[in-house]
C-alpha cells in the first residue's frame, strides 16, 4: 500500500514539474540586454512598492519621485490594492496605476514591475498583457533579467513561495535563475536582484516564510550583491546577510508600524516614500551604488508635500557569487 501511493505521488510530482517547465516562456525572451552600463550614465534609478491604493498618498509619492530626477523605475510588487486586477479593463489600472504615475508615461520613462501577494488575489496573467500593448511597462514574465553593461539585474516571483497552488512554479524558477545567473557571471561586476518578500524585515511582517526564506537564502543571499524588496510597508536599510545588501521599498501608498529590529538592520522608518539607486565607477573601475531612502511629511494641513533625505549608503559590487567561485 505504501509504495503504491508512493508511486502516485512521485508520478503527480513529475506532472506538475512537467506543466511548470512547460509553461515557462523561451529563456532568450526572459532577457533584456543593454551595452551600456548603468554606472557610465546619469540614471537614477527610483524604487517603489506595495503603492497601488490610488487617492492622494500614493499621489504625493510619485509626485516626490518627480522632484529628484528619476529616470527609471522599479517596483517591488503590490502594485495593485487590494486584489490586484481582475482584467484589462479593469478600472483599478487607470485609477491605481497609470494615473498616479502619469508624468512618468508622459515623459517615456521605464516602469518595470515584480508580482506582489496583493497582484495574486486577482488575475496577475493581466499585466503580461499591459506589458505588451504599453511597451513602457516591462513586465515579460513573472521572472526576467536584465544587464545594462556590467551591472545585471534579475526580478524574481517570490510569491510562488507562500502559495501551495503555485508548486509547480517554484523549480522552474530556481533553474531559470541559475541559468540566468551562470550566463551573466564573467560580465556582471554589479549584481540586483529584485522581490516582492524580504527575507527579514523590521517591519510587521518580519521574517520571509520558511519556503521563501529557503529560496532566498539557497538561491538570493551570499550570490547577489544588492536584494530589494517590498511587502512590509515601511522603508528600510537591513544591512548586510549573507554578504548581500537588503533594502526594503514598501511605502508608496499605505503604512504599517515597525517591529522589531532585525539584528544587521540599520535604519527603518514607518514613513511614505521611496528608494533611490545610482551607479558609480571608481577610478579601479569598480562598480559601486549610492542608495537614499526618501521619505515624505505631512505638513500643517495633513499633505505630504514635505520630502527629505533619511537616509544614504554605499555598497560596492562584488558581481555574481555562484557556487565554485
Amino acid at each position: 500500500m505504501g509504495l503504491k501511493y508512493l508511486r502516485i505521488f512521485a508520478a503527480s510530482l513529475s506532472t506538475v514539474l512537467l506543466l511548470g517547465a512547460c509553461s515557462v516562456p523561451a529563456p532568450e525572451s526572459l532577457h533584456q540586454s543593454h551595452l551600456q552600463s548603468l554606472a557610465d550614465t546619469e540614471e537614477l534609478l527610483c524604487i517603489v512598492g506595495d503603492s497601488g491604493i490610488g487617492g492622494p498618498l500614493q499621489m504625493a509619492v510619485s509626485k516626490a519621485m518627480a522632484k529628484v530626477g528619476c529616470s527609471q523605475f522599479r517596483h517591488t510588487g503590490d502594485v495593485i490594492y487590494p486584489k490586484g486586477l481582475n482584467s484589462i479593463d479593469d478600472p483599478l489600472l487607470e485609477d491605481h496605476f497609470f494615473l498616479p504615475y502619469r508624468w512618468i508615461f508622459e515623459q517615456q520613462l521605464p516602469f518595470y514591475l515584480v508580482m506582489g501577494n496583493h497582484d495574486f488575489h486577482g488575475d496577475s496573467a493581466t499585466w503580461l498583457r499591459v506589458s505588451k500593448e504599453r511597451p513602457l511597462v516591462n513586465f515579460p514574465y513573472y521572472h526576467y533579467s536584465e544587464n545594462w553593461g556590467d551591472i545585471c539585474i534579475f526580478s524574481l516571483e517570490t510569491t510562488w513561495y507562500s502559495k501551495v497552488n503555485f508548486v509547480h512554479k517554484r523549480w522552474p524558477q530556481t533553474q531559470w535563475l541559475r541559468s540566468a545567473m551562470a550566463a551573466q557571471a564573467e560580465q556582471c561586476q554589479f549584481s540586483l536582484a529584485i522581490g516582492h518578500h524580504p527575507l527579514i524585515s523590521s517591519g510587521r511582517h518580519g521574517e520571509a516564510s520558511w519556503l521563501a526564506a529557503w529560496f532566498l537564502k539557497a538561491e538570493v543571499f551570499g550570490k547577489v550583491d544588492l536584494y530589494l524588496s517590498g511587502h512590509d510597508h515601511h522603508l528600510a536599510d537591513e544591512g548586510l546577510v549573507q554578504g548581500t545588501l537588503q533594502l526594503i521599498s514598501g511605502a508608496a501608498g499605505q503604512l504599517y508600524p515597525l517591529g522589531e529590529p532585525t539584528p544587521f538592520a540599520k535604519f527603518a522608518t514607518s514613513s511614505f516614500g521611496f528608494i533611490t539607486l545610482k551607479f558609480f565607477r571608481s577610478e579601479d573601475q569598480q562598480v559601486k551604488v549610492e542608495y537614499k531612502i526618501y521619505a515624505l511629511n505631512a505638513d500643517g494641513a495633513g499633505d505630504h508635500t514635505s520630502l527629505r533625505e533619511v537616509w544614504n549608503g554605499e555598497h560596492f559590487g562584488q558581481g555574481l557569487r555562484l557556487d565554485g567561485d
